[in-house]
């Protein structure tokens, strides 16, 4: 403390406005690198399941159009209807089988791997 006490009113304001400084400046850096950590374990938390979420979202689209274009074939009498679409049938199915096998990989937990087997074992059951 004696040190203190024989600087003069200025070079302690200065030390103390340095303290303050370092202080300030500490508290930034460490927040800065707490912001980095978090929004890199969002990142990771959401990556993931965005990404199937979105093919699965795919999926259900070309299903979806799927069911919709064969109950306008079979509704309709016009049998040049099926062979319009027959094109489109083939592309979507091959669309629909890639992202089954692109699903597959992103299935984790065991309740989701029971949900997929109950889901293809339907699917089968209706071809």
């Amino acid at each position: 403390m004696n040190l203190l006490t024989n600087l003069s009113i200025g070079k302690r304001l200065l030390c103390g406005f340095a303290l303050i400084l370092l202080c300030a400046l500490t508290a930034v850096g460490v927040s800065i690198s707490r912001l980095n950590a978090v929004a890199d374990a969002s990142r990771e938390l959401l990556d993931e399941p965005l990404a199937t979420e979105r093919m699965v979202t795919d999926w259900y689209r070309i299903i979806y159009a799927g069911i919709r274009r064969n109950i306008a074939i079979v509704r309709n009498n016009d049998s040049s209807l099926a062979e319009f679409f027959a094109k489109e049938v083939a592309d979507s199915t091959i669309e629909s089988v890639e992202l089954q096998k692109r699903i597959e990989p992103h299935i984790d937990t065991p309740q989701e791997q029971e949900l997929w087997q109950q889901l293809l074992a339907a699917r089968e059951n209706l071809r």
